[in-house]
């Protein structure tokens, strides 16, 4: 039995001899360990290019201008240069904008100082523009029913590919209203 153990003892040593010669020197990286960096840096660099490639081309395609008279609306005029889709607040529609704010309004919920244009394609009541201003707690909605001309278009973008939950969109908005006024035109809003 003595024997056997010597054996054994022998044996366990020459393992983690042969074992500690296998196993890069501590602190280097294995070459499991370099995959997972690489891989890992892959990722990170495409997450980056589609992020890239979204705020360069998504929701860059707005040109218009749309002034308040007075009223709940108060004066401004607001000249959006950058839409969104209102898919992931549940609704057909785009928010119509300024391009700063549309980081600080992702991530506060808040207007950031200027108005939003929300056009909203409503299935009861049909075509709504929803106003947000700044440091009011509820926007203005306008309906239609106190204005002269009141032609407000949103769809699906045509031929256009859902990302996610989210659904490009498109549209044009040409009214006179008491409160507000102007035309706007909007495409891949995202």
């Amino acid at each position: 039995m003595w024997h056997f153990a010597t054996h054994l003892d022998r044996g366990l040593r020459y393992s983690s001899a042969v074992k500690s010669q296998l196993e890069p020197p501590r602190g280097t990286a294995s070459g499991r360990t370099r995959l997972l960096i690489v891989v890992t840096g892959v990722v990170l660099a495409f997450a980056f290019v589609s992020l890239g490639f979204m705020e360069n081309h998504a929701g860059s395609h707005v040109r218009g201008t749309l002034t308040a008279k007075g009223g709940a609306l108060g004066h401004f005029t607001l000249s959006p240069n950058y839409c969104s889709s209102g898919f992931e607040a549940g609704y057909l529609g785009a928010q119509l904008m300024h391009r700063e704010q549309r980081w600080h309004w992702y991530l506060t919920g808040s207007e950031y100082g200027r108005p939003i244009v929300r056009v909203i394609q409503d299935p009861e009541r049909g075509p709504l523009l929803s106003v947000a201003l700044p440091g009011r707690p509820k926007p203005v909605v306008l309906d239609g029913s106190h204005c002269r001309r009141f032609q407000v278009v949103v769809r699906r973008a045509h031929g256009a590919v859902s990302i996610a939950p989210v659904h490009l969109v498109a549209g044009s908005l040409d009214i006179d209203c008491d409160e507000l006024s102007g035309s706007a035109r909007f495409q891949d809003c995202y």
